[in-house]
């Protein structure tokens, strides 16, 4: 978990499963998370929604982003909108 301190992290499919357990174990107040769904059901939106109460719980910094990552221009927002609430996506390598 150390290593992420201090970043941003950005996660796709954010709404459940393998992503959604990643995204509360990357909860803090020294990370910034941007959690992404498609969003087409109201179920997603309703899961990512309580990923994003449990984030701010636990003084973490959170960004929502919809829309099917097929579309390229649903891509470039996520970096776009990473870049402007957090002014970075990535800050450095992570050591191995």
């Amino acid at each position: 978990m150390s290593e992420i301190l201090g970043r941003v992290v950005l996660i796709t499919g954010a709404a459940s499963g393998i992503a959604a357990a990643v995204g509360r174990r990357f909860t803090g107040p020294d990370c910034a998370l941007i959690l992404h769904t498609r969003g087409h059901r109201n179920e997603r939106r309703s899961d990512l929604e309580k990923i994003v109460d449990e984030v701010k719980r636990k003084g973490g910094q959170v960004l929502t982003l919809f829309g099917d990552l097929a579309d390229d221009g649903v891509a470039q927002g996520l970096v776009a909108a990473s870049m402007e609430k957090f002014g970075r996506l990535k800050s450095s390598s992570i050591p191995s």
